[in-house]
């Protein structure tokens, strides 16, 4: 019996440093997630505007689609919102949240041309990419996660 009076202790001497080891893993994977799924909702809301949002006109449309492919670094302000992709740039500003900077967060908008006549018509592809590089995991040494967060949504021009 003499010999065993301290096994407790060092049995949780080593133990324990695993155990939190374990625990803040499992804190960090689940902090990522549900950024990742805050990214992808917001590129999802992004995809359902510019399939519904009409093409850029400056008199009737001035917030309309623009025609080409665009890679942007959101601002969230009310020019931008005025702005061709206007629509799209205010509804991921909107879905964007508790803990993603928004004027960190860039946006890449691309058409692929399915349908004619040429130029942004129904049937065309819209896709939304979302890219956030700032993720910074709490203990980064220890629990290595890559620090880009993407999403990627896509939906037919209506």
């Amino acid at each position: 019996m003499k010999d065993q009076k301290g096994q407790a202790i060092v049995e949780t001497a080593i133990i324990l440093p695993l155990l939190i080891l374990l625990i803040m893993g499992l804190f960090e994977f689940g902090r990522f997630l549900y950024l990742k799924n805050t990214i992808n909702n917001a590129a999802r809301a992004g995809a359902r505007a510019a399939a519904v949002t009409p093409r850029f006109d400056a008199t009737l449309h001035p917030d309309g689609m623009a025609a080409t492919g665009v890679t942007h670094t959101m601002s969230c302000t009310d020019s931008e919102y005025a702005a061709s992709n206007g629509a799209v740039y205010r509804s991921i500003c909107s879905s964007l949240f508790a803990g993603i900077p928004k004027n960190e967060v860039v946006v890449d908008i691309a058409y692929t041309e399915l349908a004619a006549p040429a130029g942004l018509s129904s049937g065309d592809s819209v896709t939304i990419t979302l890219r956030w590089d700032k993720f910074e995991a709490v203990l980064p040494l220890l629990i290595p996660i890559t620090n880009r967060i993407t999403a990627e949504a896509s939906m037919r021009y209506e």
